[in-house]
C-alpha cells in the first residue's frame, strides 16, 4: 500500500495586503527624496504603524482572555493616521481581524484615504494652504 505524500508548505506566499504596503513606502521612500517631502514622514509612519501593531496584539490577547477589548473606531483611527501598515501586518502575523468583512472594508477604504491625502500632500499648492491652516489655527489657539 501506497502511503500518501506529506508536503510541506514552508513556502508561504505573501499576501498582496503585504506586497501593497511594501511598494508603498518604496515609493513613499522614493518620493520624499525626489520631491523633497518631509523627511519625518517616514518616522510618523513607523511609530504610528508599531503602536498599531501593538493596538492589534493588545486587542487580540484581551479577545482571547475575555477581557475588555480595544474599539474597532480606535483600531480604525490609529490606521488611518499612518498606521495602516501595522495594522495589516498585524492581520497577517496575528491573525486578528480578518474575518469580519466590514472591518476590513473600512480599513481599506482609511487605507485609500490616508495614501491619497499623503500624495496630495506633495503637492505645492496643498502644503502652502496647509501651512496657512497650521498658523491660523495655532494662532486662534493663543
Amino acid at each position: 500500500m501506497v502511503k500518501p505524500r506529506v508536503t510541506s508548505h514552508s513556502k508561504k506566499n505573501t499576501p498582496a495586503s503585504l506586497l501593497f504596503c511594501a511598494a508603498y513606502c518604496l515609493l513613499l521612500s522614493v518620493a520624499l527624496v525626489l520631491l523633497d517631502g518631509p523627511a519625518i514622514l517616514l518616522a510618523i509612519y513607523a511609530v504610528m504603524s508599531s503602536l498599531t501593531y501593538l493596538a492589534f496584539g493588545f486587542d487580540k490577547r484581551a479577545a482571547q482572555k475575555g477581557q475588555s477589548r480595544i474599539s474597532e473606531k480606535t483600531l480604525h483611527l490609529l490606521s488611518l493616521f499612518c498606521g495602516w501598515p501595522g495594522a495589516l501586518l498585524a492581520q497577517h502575523r496575528l491573525r486578528h481581524k480578518t474575518v469580519k468583512q466590514p472591518f476590513k472594508a473600512v480599513l481599506w477604504i482609511l487605507i485609500l484615504l490616508n495614501c491619497n491625502i499623503v500624495m496630495w500632500s506633495f503637492y505645492p499648492e496643498f502644503r502652502s494652504s496647509w501651512h496657512d491652516f497650521l498658523v491660523v489655527a495655532h494662532s486662534n489657539s493663543l
